[in-house]
């Protein structure tokens, strides 16, 4: 597999409290190849989330490099990083981020309607992912009358609409019960196998075994890196 990320030396530091610095991530180096499913594990303030914005052009690291194919991403302009972004990468959240007030395929379409891409192309790919994972006949429903388990569908629907080269997931199950959550990891597995690349942040350590790859962070630091031990979704 090839390369898609590679993270040499990435440090991220904040301004705390009385002017103390916060290191969030710290001299981290590691790549994530094509075709991987990476879950990303570790206490809260370990730097999860910051390394999953990182990645996606989202917070420029204060040291070191991150390079998206042979592209040094935060050595684009803003903009271009925006169009990057759009592109390539696609975001999934625990909080899912609905417009309340556009009806799920609308919701879908926003990422290619932002990419300028034509309207009735956005609709046609849109309808075709919700009619993948169960939701045909609630296309025209909004956010608040769907469950918590069809609202992270439809979210999901939204990140791959532009056909990521990478799905980017901060605790994307981390609202959802016991059933959602195998419902979710079951389409995200199945995205997967036909070569999508995903990094993903849990704090279920059951459930980060699921991937293929598990990377632990404690303090910012990468302190494991392994293959996943367990392939099958059965937690």
């Amino acid at each position: 597999m090839s390369e898609l990320v590679r993270l040499t030396s990435a440090t991220k530091q904040f301004s705390g409290r009385q002017g103390l610095s916060v290191t969030a991530l710290k001299d981290v180096t590691l790549s994530i190849r094509r075709g991987e499913f990476v879950m990303v594990v570790g206490p809260s303030g370990s730097g999860k989330s910051t390394l999953l914005f990182t990645v996606g052009g989202m917070a420029r690291p204060t040291g070191g490099t991150v390079h998206f194919g042979d592209t040094d991403v935060y050595a684009l302009s803003p903009s271009r990083r925006a169009a990057l972004r759009r592109a390539r990468l696609g975001f999934i959240f625990q909080t899912f981020n609905l417009l309340p007030y556009l009806s799920c395929l609308d919701n879908v379409t926003v990422p290619a309607v932002l990419d300028g891409q034509p309207r009735k192309a956005g609709l046609a790919r849109g309808r075709e992912l919700l009619g993948q994972i169960g939701l045909a006949a609630r296309i025209a429903h909004r956010p608040a009358e769907l469950s918590v388990g069809e609202r992270q569908r439809v979210a999901l629907c939204r990140s791959l609409i532009n056909a990521p080269d990478l799905l980017l997931a901060d605790e994307p199950t981390g609202n959802l019960d016991h059933q959602a959550t195998l419902g979710v990891l079951e389409l995200f597995k199945a995205q997967n196998a036909l070569g999508l690349t995903i990094l993903m942040v849990t704090h279920d350590l059951n459930l980060a075994e699921q991937g293929t790859r598990l990377i632990r962070l404690e303090a910012g630091s990468v302190v494991e890196d392994r293959p996943c031990r367990h392939s099958g979704v059965s937690v």
